[in-house]
């Protein structure tokens, strides 16, 4: 696994590109996080149980459960990681539809430019010259260029609170009512602010527990004070109960 800073110019909307080359099979649990992500898939195969092989060119909404991704042996992929609302940057759709779907890139870009794309992966021999290729294709892509600084400052502010903060304490600093805010944001974002609120809130468990020393205190850290409810939350979004998913590290 290989990761590469995004250009400049894609700097305010891709946080990073992830190339990943199998050189065996394996299977990879991947835990909802933020960034709606598109996949550049340039060798073999890559599918899960639910929705069996997944597009060479695809694009990945949030989620709200874990999924596990199997990678046949010698699969070359490219993850373009992107910012929270910076997608509607590159692809001209309302994002919450992505929810919890892997979606055919062809669906959104024409089939022509997208075989060019294909067919730049395949000549090059590289990951740094793989990345460029699909750094050029997301700069060419690149229309609507204007920030919602609404959006991001309550995306700021839900990441500093670590998921926390009630919905309802978001909306009194924001000059909208409940209703147009919370379509705003899903739009842009790509899911709801009390989903994309849970996801920061276990994302930031995930990575606080060793500092946590049990997961009690972790639990109740994270306003759970009814440790079963903890639990059933906690295998909902990451498919495995607490003690089992901490003992592995298959995932990201």
């Amino acid at each position: 696994m290989q990761l590469f800073a995004p250009t400049p110019v894609l700097r305010p909307y891709i946080r990073s590109f992830l190339v990943l080359d199998t050189a065996s099979a394996m299977d990879n649990r991947v835990v909802p996080d933020t960034s709606i992500v598109v996949a550049f898939r340039y060798a073999g195969e890559v599918n899960t149980a639910e929705e069996g092989t997944l597009p060479r060119l695809v694009i990945s909404g949030l989620r709200k459960t874990a999924r596990v991704l199997h990678y046949e042996q010698g699969t070359g992929n490219i993850l373009a990681i992107l910012r929270e609302g910076a997608a509607r940057s590159f692809f001209p759709i309302a994002f919450h539809e992505l929810f919890g779907q892997s979606i055919n890139l062809d669906t959104f870009v024409p089939a022509s430019l997208l075989q060019a794309v294909e067919e730049r992966l395949n000549e090059a021999t590289d990951a740094v010259s793989r990345v460029a290729v699909v750094a050029s294709f997301l700069t060419d892509r690149l229309n609507d260029t204007r920030e919602d600084r609404l959006i991001t400052s309550v995306v700021h502010k839900i990441r500093a609170d670590k998921g926390e903060l009630p919905i309802g304490a978001l909306l009194r600093d924001i000059p909208l009512s409940r209703d147009p805010f919370e379509k705003r944001f899903r739009q842009a974002v790509g899911a709801t602010p009390k989903q994309f609120s849970s996801i920061v809130r276990f994302r930031n468990l995930i990575t606080t527990y060793p500092k946590a020393g049990s997961l009690t205190r972790m639990a109740y850290a994270s306003g759970f004070f009814d440790q079963a409810h903890f639990i059933k939350d906690f295998r909902a979004f990451t498919g495995k109960a607490p003690r089992e998913f901490f003992a592995g590290a298959d995932y990201w």
